[in-house]
């Protein structure tokens, strides 16, 4: 007996399919733009050690979870910062990548990277938004953030002094 195209079985399949794809847009909504590793490469200038700046940390937000893993968006922590050079500072933020060492307290959740992350210009200015997202689920679930991250611009393979912040 031969199936025809466009037939009960098919148009199962074709609902089921729908039906699957549907209950999975929640998750694939979910899409933070936390950037990549910084990659040294050829850089443009000729810093010395001594020259390469001490970030400066501005408007911070951190959020945590609302809701038990998996179920929404809404189960991520964020951390997010400006980080800048100072007026006038060439070559420009997007040449740098930066640093994260949490030198007192426990990254419980790994939010920081071990490698120097890539840094974009946000508006073409000496600025950038840095981005961390981390699976916290529930409040009842949290595991209390508290801790001091040293943050370093890093300009090839040379580090600059250290800015840093706290969480609690």
């Amino acid at each position: 007996m031969r199936r025809i195209p466009g037939g009960p079985v098919d148009m199962l399949r074709l609902v089921l399919a729908l039906a699957l794809s549907l209950s999975a847009t929640s998750a694939l909504a979910c899409s933070f733009d936390v950037g990549g590793p910084y990659e040294p490469g050829v850089v443009t200038g000729d810093i010395a050690i001594g020259d390469i700046p001490r970030p400066i940390l501005s408007d911070a937000h951190l959020t945590r979870g609302t809701e038990p893993p998996g179920s929404s968006c809404d189960d991520a922590g964020t951390l997010s910062f400006r980080v800048g050079l100072p007026d006038g500072f060439e070559p420009g933020i997007g040449e740098f990548g930066l640093l994260l060492d949490v030198v007192e307290g426990d990254d419980a959740y790994h939010i920081f990277p071990d490698v120097p992350i890539a840094l974009r210009s946000d508006e073409g200015g000496g600025t950038a938004r840095v981005f961390f997202a981390w699976l916290d689920g529930a409040p009842r679930d949290h595991v209390r953030l508290k801790m001091t991250v040293e943050v370093r611009f890093v300009y090839g393979t040379r580090q600059g002094p250290p800015g840093a912040f706290r969480i609690e």
